[in-house]
């Protein structure tokens, strides 16, 4: 439906794993650390089902163009 989808995805703690599996397939396509206030972007375009998982607190933003 889209042709660009993506997660924002902001930390609210320092040393925060986040993990985006961005097509459901239970295989995390990126892994990264971030601090407070640092984001990160998904790499690819975002499936149905995508998710994100992080140890800490995150704000997702889910961006569609």
């Amino acid at each position: 439906m889209f042709e660009y989808t993506a997660f924002f995805v902001l930390a609210s703690q320092d040393n925060t794993t986040v993990q985006i599996d961005r097509d459901n397939n239970g295989v995390f396509e990126q892994t990264v650390v971030l601090n407070q206030g640092q984001t990160v972007v998904s790499a690819t375009n975002v499936l149905q089902g995508g998710r994100v998982v992080a140890d800490k607190p995150v704000l997702v933003n889910l961006v569609t163009g």
